[in-house]
């Protein structure tokens, strides 16, 4: 999100009018500094400091203000400070505070300073101090395993390979069934395959084909999932490769045409990749049913992998 649309969502909860009156000094001050981290992000930064001191009623604008603080470190490279401000953030309490407000703040900014250029000791303190907040007291189960699904992903981006198994098999423990360990819980099947979607990544960048067999097989047979599109393009995409390099080109087809569709409903850039992935396993498997006769690929015929793909029949 960019910090444009993050100014918008602040400023549309205040309009709102969820913020007591009698605020204006604070809100005055809150201002004041949002207007400086352009031009002068140090003095911004002092500006948001005194609104969170001065904030003794612990209204909103101390953490509004906390959560401006946490993206100007950021931006400064000061990431010491950054993640000292977000602990404080995480534990600042006010007078209607919700648990929406709560994940809303911890998402953005997670995904803020969770980039490629982020050090990875900053990312990896950053998710530490989430997760030992969302551990805290009576648990937060959705947004614990939202929380551990983000620092895998962070781990696999940064190639921490081993801290990024450790933390699957976490999840993947979380997901079992607390009557039967050996078996999963068909309740968390979603969460499951969102899972199985990272690991099958990982061992593709590692390339190690056996396991990547075991992990769709494994995903492909869970029950009782509803997963983002997104999720199953990246397990079907996995499929399609391993049948390719198994010369099972008709189920390469299958895989990559599935994983194309998904990626499609996703908006999600992979598609063309894997729409030239199909286009090649339908030449391999000789079929009659040409990959951009279907909806979804139409729009695409003017790409170049179209030259593949000419005088077959429809699909189905």
């Amino acid at each position: 999100m960019s910090d444009d649309e993050y100014v918008y969502e602040e400023d549309e909860e205040y309009m709102s009018g969820d913020c007591d009156e009698g605020d204006d000094g604070l809100e005055g001050m809150y201002y004041d500094a949002k207007d400086k981290i352009d031009d002068d992000p140090e003095a911004a930064v002092d500006g948001f400091r005194q609104v969170v001191e001065a904030d003794e009623a612990k209204v909103k604008w101390g953490w509004k203000a906390m959560k401006r603080l946490v993206k100007v470190y950021f931006n400064l490279k000061r990431y010491d400070e950054m993640v000292a401000v977000y602990k404080d953030l995480l534990y600042y309490e006010f007078d209607g505070r919700t648990r929406n407000d709560t994940e809303k703040a911890i998402s953005k900014l997670l995904d803020y300073t969770s980039t490629s250029a982020s050090p990875l000791s900053a990312v990896s303190a950053m998710y530490d101090v989430t997760t030992e907040y969302v551990s805290t007291g009576v648990r937060n189960e959705k947004l614990w395993f939202t929380i551990k699904m983000k620092s895998s992903q962070a781990l696999l981006e940064s190639k921490e390979y081993d801290k990024c198994m450790k933390a699957l098999e976490e999840l993947k423990d979380w997901c079992r069934s607390p009557e039967s360990p050996t078996t999963w819980d068909k309740k968390k099947g979603t969460q499951l395959m969102t899972v199985f979607a990272t690991e099958i990544q990982l061992y593709q960048e590692l390339n190690v084909l056996k396991k990547l067999k075991h992990l769709y097989e494994a995903a492909m047979s869970v029950e009782g999932a509803i997963p983002p599109p997104r999720i199953t393009g990246i397990i079907k995409e996995a499929g399609g490769k391993m049948f390719m390099q198994q010369d099972d080109y008709e189920q390469a087809n299958e895989a990559f045409f599935q994983a194309f569709k998904h990626y499609d409903e996703a908006g999600h850039p992979r598609r063309i990749q894997c729409l030239k992935y199909l286009v090649l396993a339908n030449m391999m498997s000789r079929s009659s049913i040409n990959p951009f006769d279907c909806q979804e690929a139409n729009p695409y015929r003017t790409d170049p992998v179209e030259l593949y793909g000419g005088g077959q029949k429809k699909r189905e």
